[in-house]
């Protein structure tokens, strides 16, 4: 790459094939003289054919593959963490029952087993881990494919794809966040509350809870009004 003064200006020449030609205007437009922006222009196309040449050679793109190998076992290490993880607590949800997770009762009737609260605090920490392994899986490709030059594109439009809709997410929970929290607090009490109510009025109405003036007949329609007003 060579810079030569031409008749219509100033040209970056590659062997025999002129790259650009810098004019009086351009100069003009950038507030340099001719041949200095055609310097500068000259040592931006030099350095990205280096760029270029250090990216394509067989080092780096064997580089890639051994980092890419070393991701893939990353990864596959951490689905086995993750198996080991779920049943490690599994089994420690179920040695916490009866001592730290117990039933609740209500006059000694059971509402809402332990056997019920252990599994949803199980499937709590599946969701949990299995929601990270998308966030690993995600970052797993965008990694692979920056390693290569074929590929490194796709990886900054991965990211930057994942950077917006996180970003878009963001405000939008944020300008939604008072309704949402609303929102979420209604759902979430009346979904325990409906779940209350079938084991409360059968034992009504099986004779285990009683309460003074309340026969047992009325437990079932009872229970279908309860439903209906809290939904």
């Amino acid at each position: 790459i060579s810079v030569n003064e031409g008749e219509a200006g100033t040209d970056i020449v590659s062997g025999d094939v002129v790259v650009m030609t810098v004019t009086d205007l351009d100069a003009a437009l950038e507030g340099k003289e001719r041949r200095a922006l055609a310097l500068d222009h000259a040592r931006a196309v030099r350095t990205a054919m280096e760029e270029y040449r250090r990216d394509f050679s067989l080092k780096v793109i064997f580089l890639g593959f051994v980092w890419s190998l070393l991701a893939t076992g990353v990864l596959i290490a951490w689905f086995f963490l993750m198996r080991k993880l779920v049943a490690w607590s599994s089994t420690r949800i179920d040695s916490w029952r009866g001592r730290w997770i117990k039933s609740i009762t209500v006059q000694r009737h059971v509402i809402l087993p332990a056997d019920r609260i252990a599994a949803a605090l199980a499937g709590a920490i599946r969701v949990t881990l299995h929601t990270l392994s998308v966030v690993i899986i995600y970052f797993y490709l965008n990694l692979v494919l920056s390693f290569f030059p074929w590929t490194r594109e796709f990886a900054s439009r991965l990211f930057g794809f994942l950077i917006s809709l996180l970003l878009s997410v963001w405000h939008a929970v944020v300008s939604y966040s008072p309704n949402l929290a609303v929102i979420v607090v209604i759902v979430v009490v009346t979904w325990y509350l409906l779940g209350f109510v079938k084991p409360f009025f059968g034992a009504i109405a099986k004779g285990t809870v009683s309460f003074p003036g309340f026969p047992r007949e009325w437990a079932d329609p009872t229970r279908r009004l309860v439903r209906i007003l809290l939904v």
